[in-house]
């Protein structure tokens, strides 16, 4: 009879022990594939790590709270900027474009054409860099001011500082810089338009042209 009691116990526990692997198991199984389907396309296949931005891929965010209407990012609009970086750029020219909050399209143009910029994803930063909390904030901080304060003299000395020789207007700058701060961006006397499109353009920055303009202020 104890021997009866036993093996009922060890019967229970196998099959309760079975039925919760296969109950675990059930997650896995059944949710892999949908993840899948979520997260990549099946239009798209290639070793290409660019194509994707061909297919004008687009995403909201709710850039004035969540009771305004959300911004849709179209970030297929940077390809040419891309493009034309990779293709007539070489060496490794520092770039500036706008540094903003995280998990959004930031550091785009460093990341798919390798050219430094003033500042990275601002979290990756200041989760390797305990240390340099104060120059991550400073960094983003004019940054933001370099496009958006409209001060010529500004900009002198922040190109210089920083030693950039690109400035990006694209898909971000167009976001999140007023049209009146982006033109006068354009009349800056140290920087000509090297590239534009239909939306977007880059600068190209002229160093001599800088310290000629430093010199004479100081003068004043």
């Amino acid at each position: 009879q104890v021997t009866s009691r036993r093996l009922s116990f060890v019967s229970l526990w196998s099959f309760s022990l079975i039925m919760g692997l296969i109950i675990v198991l059930v997650y896995p199984f059944s949710s892999i594939g949908p993840r899948l389907d979520t997260r990549f396309s099946k239009d798209l296949k290639t070793l290409n790590g660019l194509s994707y931005l061909s297919a004008q891929p687009a995403f909201a965010r709710y850039d004035n709270g969540l009771d305004a209407e959300p911004s849709i990012v179209r970030i297929g609009e940077d390809l040419e900027l891309i493009n034309w970086l990779r293709s007539s750029v070489s060496g490794s020219p520092t770039i500036v474009e706008w540094a903003g909050n995280s998990y959004d399209w930031n550091s785009r143009i460093a990341v798919h054409t390798g050219l430094p910029s003033i500042l990275g994803w601002s979290s990756h930063q200041r989760q390797q860099r305990t240390d340099y909390q104060d120059m991550i904030s400073q960094r983003k901080f004019e940054v933001q001011n370099f496009y958006t304060l409209k001060d010529h003299d500004y900009m002198t000395d922040f190109l210089l500082s920083y030693g950039v020789s690109y400035i990006i207007v694209g898909v971000q700058e167009r976001r999140f810089v007023s049209p009146d701060a982006l033109n006068y961006l354009g009349e800056h006397p140290g920087i000509r338009l090297v590239f534009s499109d239909d939306l977007n353009s880059i600068y190209r920055v002229d160093e001599y042209i800088l310290w000629e303009l430093t010199e004479a202020a100081s003068l004043n």
